[in-house]
This record gives C-alpha cells, sequence and structure tokens, in this order.
C-alpha cells in the first residue's frame, strides 16, 4: 500500500473516516443495513489481536480476556452513509430483545432506525438502545453503497491475518511476559 492512496486504500478496507462508523458521546441514530458477524479480540498491550477462535490460539490457551463484539454495516443518518460499525455485545443483545419483544419483534433486520445512546469513557462506558420512530426506507443509492462494501466475513478474515501477522513480526511482546 502507498501513502498517496490511503483514501482508496481505507474504501477497500471498508475503514476510515469514510466508511468506518464510531460511537460517539450521546445519541447515535443508524439503521442495520446487514446481518451481523462475530468479532472477538484479545487486549494486548492496548492492541486488539482478533482471536481466530480455535484450539491453538495462544491467547486463549493462556486465558487472556476476550472481548465480544460484531460488525454490521449500518446507515449512519447523520450523512445517510453506508459506514462499517463494531457494536459492543451488549447493543447486539439489546436488538436481540427488541426482535423478541411483543411490540417491537421483527425477524431478519430491523425494520426501523435504531437510537444508542453511549454514555461514559474507557471502562466506564454503557450503552442503551432505543427503537427509533423513523421508518424511512434504505434509499436505492444506499442498498447500491451496500452491495459494494467487502463481506464482514472478508473483513473479519483480513484482521485475524493482520493480527497473526503483526504477532508474528513482534509487535506485541512476548505472550509470557503480560500479566494475566
Amino acid at each position: 500500500m502507498d501513502f498517496k492512496n490511503y483514501s482508496t486504500h481505507a474504501k477497500e478496507l471498508g475503514i476510515g473516516g469514510n466508511g468506518y462508523y464510531k460511537l460517539e458521546e450521546g445519541e447515535n441514530k443508524v439503521r442495520i443495513v446487514s446481518h451481523a458477524e462475530p468479532s472477538i479480540s484479545h487486549f494486548v498491550n492496548k492492541q486488539a489481536i482478533y482471536c481466530p477462535q480455535t484450539e491453538d490460539c495462544a491467547y486463549c490457551k493462556e486465558n487472556v480476556k476476550k472481548t465480544y463484539r460484531v460488525l454490521v454495516y449500518v446507515v449512519d443518518r447523520k450523512d445517510e452513509e453506508v459506514k462499517l460499525a463494531e457494536l459492543p455485545w451488549s447493543v447486539f443483545k439489546a436488538i436481540g430483545e427488541l426482535a423478541n419483544s411483543s411490540d417491537y419483534g421483527f425477524e431478519g433486520l430491523p425494520p426501523f432506525d435504531l437510537v444508542i445512546k453511549r454514555t461514559g469513557e474507557g471502562l466506564e462506558t454503557r450503552y442503551s438502545l432505543l427503537p427509533g420512530r423513523n421508518d424511512k426506507p434504505i434509499s436505492q443509492e444506499q442498498e447500491s453503497a451496500l452491495k459494494s462494501k467487502k463481506p464482514l466475513t472478508e473483513i473479519i478474515g483480513e484482521r485475524l491475518a493482520k493480527s497473526q501477522v503483526a504477532d508474528f513480526q513482534g509487535y506485541v511482546e512476548d505472550k509470557d511476559a503480560f500479566p494475566l
């Protein structure tokens, strides 16, 4: 990859300012437009190391705590762009509770916007979820943008490969050196 084409690379990888959604402090209004894929990682020396979920994961063998999140594509209602989002498990669970509720129940994807409220920082971060009142449909432009996005399973595979390369190249200190 070359630096001059960083924006092209970001689009190809589904990352960067345009294409990646980050939950901000306060209310975040989104529409989920894809199924969810698990994104499981170990945090070692303040770096996410994506877990392959296999018996030979050295971090699992050492009982290094896992962080469970899910990858989804969302429409960011601030700018109406389709973006990759990595949501905390607690938000995924809250969406599941809506799916099973008698008032908001649904099959597949939520047919309404969601308001995800983020409060706090670091380990004190908390999330709450409300169904949005907007049943605004997804536009043809947004559907086309979604179809052009990289499959979530491919993104997970790339993250795993990069984590293994980073670990192999020594970007992460010796696995035995960190406290358990």
